[in-house]
């Protein structure tokens, strides 16, 4: 086993079988590429999709410590593939975390008016918005986009 997953069991995240679980991918079947769109500082579940299952997954996260050909660092707003690239793709508590009730919450106690949570709230829906429009982008036609949670 390869030293990035050696340590699962000490993993204070999201374990990836975890994950794998949540959004419903089927590792015994499945055979396409993957995106993970969030997947983390580490990239820890592409890492083990790709050394326990031979998977080609691939993630995005612009808070990558590790930029390599199958972790991409940067925004996903704008991916750097072309249509159709990816058979699934998914997103763990990333795409929508800024819009979660605790984080609206916690913008809310934040900012010093109603119009000033308004247009940062505007822009974090905006934001939302254009990472599901370029995630569909790259999805080839009849593939899935698992979002968890929603």
């Amino acid at each position: 086993m390869a030293d990035s997953i050696r340590n699962l069991d000490t993993y204070n995240q999201y374990h990836p079988k975890d994950v794998i679980d949540e959004v419903g991918l089927n590792t015994s079947t499945f055979n396409g590429k993957i995106l993970d769109v969030g997947c983390g500082i580490d990239g820890l579940t592409v890492k083990y999709l790709r050394e326990m299952f031979h998977l080609p997954a691939e993630g995005i996260d612009a808070e990558l410590i590790t930029s390599t050909h199958y972790l991409i660092k940067r925004d996903a707003q704008i991916i750097p593939r072309p249509d159709n690239y990816y058979d699934k793709a998914f997103s763990h508590v990333s795409v929508y975390k800024k819009g979660t009730i605790i984080g609206s919450r916690a913008l809310a106690s934040s900012v010093g008016s109603k119009e000033e949570f308004v247009d940062i709230y505007r822009l974090l829906y905006n934001e939302m918005l254009n990472v599901t429009n370029e995630v569909l982008r790259v999805i080839k036609t009849g593939g899935d986009f698992a979002i968890w949670p929603l």
